[in-house]
């Protein structure tokens, strides 16, 4: 989805800068995504990671580990109680008013 929206912005001129950072809470991941060895419980998505992994030693995107309890894209997926909804609403948008 990064690089299709990448793609989208460059048709459009506008700038995006490079690496490319996604936020990941897999630490299992991010280390197969430097590592090209592959474990047998990773075969089913195996495609998905070399794909991945090619994009990564390229540089054009950069896996950055943050925490379950991190991740403002709850804001958009779960349902939240109040003060992660602040909080992730603070961080995605600036403020908290009107909430």
């Amino acid at each position: 989805e990064a690089i299709h929206l990448y793609n989208i912005c460059i048709d459009l001129n506008i700038d995006i800068a490079t690496p490319i950072i996604i936020h990941v809470d897999n630490q299992a991941l991010i280390a197969m995504s430097k590592n090209p060895v592959q474990m047998s419980k990773s075969k089913h998505y195996a495609i998905k990671l070399s794909f991945l992994r090619e994009q990564v030693e390229k540089g054009f995107v950069k896996l950055e580990y943050l925490g379950t309890d991190e991740m403002p894209a709850d804001l958009l997926t779960e349902p939240l109680g109040k003060i992660k909804t602040a909080k992730f609403f603070k961080r995605l948008f600036g403020t908290t008013e009107n909430l």
